[in-house]
């Protein structure tokens, strides 16, 4: 009997030490080496500065690729529409990089707890979304100020509710689209214009002379990153990219797009254009989640409030609080 004790004991002593070290190790979070392909859909739904982020989107996937020698990426421009179809026929991808889109993620994306984030919550409070690089809302001047005011606006900005931050209010204004905003800025002697880094870009390329002001307390151009990974590898992958895009090495080069850090300041000390206002944290945004009709109504009152008291208080109640 003593004898069959000591058996038993010896192999469960036995198993104690081969096993308990595989299962303490399962519970680590381990660096997958099978070969993975990290899909990513990009959509650009704000004027930002120059170049293509899709391109920029790349680059950093290849430079991540040579660090992880088993990983590649496939990154593919939709617009906002073909975002939405595709989502809605059941198909994601592992990331879905977006600006101000109206697209409920909550059934997509997954929560990640982050600690840089602008904008990127439901109002569950859940975070389903990081932003990882962001543009600036300016003031645009020359001659003297408020004879005109123009408004470049594309789909997703806000130059209307921007405005009121800058504190421009009681006139007119004239909304158009970039290009067209640049071409009558271009045109008129006294006039001031709400628009983006791609604006001042424009008018830097073709020696247009201004004065330039930064907005610092309200900015909705942020590019947001969600993961809708499903794989455990491709989750694990697709976290360590977003890692990767926050990280000091990515965030330097920003410069190249002329976007600005979400999490780096000093990137444009010594530009006399875009040093303005680059270390400012803007205190408002809005949801990048909202219905287009919800922001198109904000954005029409926000337009009435500055023809008249421009006062931004009947504002801020629509805005999430940074």
């Amino acid at each position: 009997m003593k004898k069959f004790l000591w058996v038993i004991t010896a192999i469960i002593t036995v198993a104690v030490i081969v096993i308990c070290p595989f299962l303490i190790k399962q519970k680590v979070s381990s660096k997958p080496i099978d070969s993975v392909v990290i899909t990513v859909w990009h959509v650009d739904s704000f004027e930002g500065g120059k170049g293509s982020r899709t391109a920029f989107l790349r680059k950093v996937a290849t430079n991540f690729s040579k660090k992880n020698k088993n990983v590649s990426f496939l990154v593919t421009n939709y617009t906002l529409e073909g975002l939405k179809t595709a989502l809605s026929s059941g198909k994601t991808p592992d990331l879905i990089s977006y600006g101000g889109c109206s697209i409920n993620l909550e059934n997509h994306a997954e929560k990640i707890d982050f600690s840089v984030l602008d904008g990127g919550r439901l109002s569950s409070g859940k975070r389903f979304a990081v932003s990882y690089l962001k543009g600036r809302y300016f003031k645009i001047s020359k001659g003297v100020e408020g004879k005109a005011v123009i408004l470049s606006k594309s789909e997703f900005s806000s130059p209307e509710i921007a405005c009121l931050f800058a504190g421009v209010h009681g006139i007119e204004f004239e909304t158009l689209s970039p290009i067209k905003a640049y071409n009558q800025f271009a045109l008129k002697k006294d006039v001031t214009m709400i628009g983006t880094q791609r604006d001042v870009i424009r008018l830097i390329n073709n020696e247009q002379e201004f004065t330039l002001t930064a907005i610092d307390s309200y900015c909705d151009l942020f590019q947001y990153i969600s993961l809708t990974a499903k794989g455990d590898s491709e989750k694990f992958y697709a976290r360590e990219f977003i890692n990767y895009l926050l990280s000091s090495e990515v965030q330097d080069k920003l410069t190249s797009l002329n976007m600005f850090s979400v999490n780096k300041s000093g990137l444009y000390n010594g530009d006399s254009y875009f040093s303005n206002g680059e270390n400012e944290k803007p205190q408002y945004t809005f949801s990048p989640y909202a219905e287009k009709s919800e922001y198109d109504k904000v954005c029409n009152l926000a337009l009435t409030v500055a023809k008249e008291s421009g006062n931004y208080d009947v504002i801020v109640k629509f805005l999430k609080q940074l």
